[in-house]
């Protein structure tokens, strides 16, 4: 077991339990170009998911981020 900080308080954390790979995917409602409107988008789904990782007991040591771009 390993200890982690998550939001401030001090975890064990057993990496042997953890799953290799999770994925979570969101495709938004409407296209957009706006800077401002896929920052946020992003923020919030990356800030869900690290709630939802620590509701969990489960910690990330890489994340990555897929933005798809259709120029039609």
């Amino acid at each position: 077991a390993e200890e982690g900080i998550l939001a401030g308080d001090i975890a064990v954390v057993n990496r042997a339990l953890q799953p290799k790979k999770i994925a979570r995917t969101r495709t938004p409602g409407e296209d957009t170009n706006q800077f401002h409107v896929i920052e946020a988008a992003i923020a919030s789904f990356a800030t869900q998911a690290a709630y939802r990782l620590r509701a969990s007991g489960q910690v990330a040591t890489k994340v990555s981020t897929m933005l798809i771009h259709d120029m039609a």
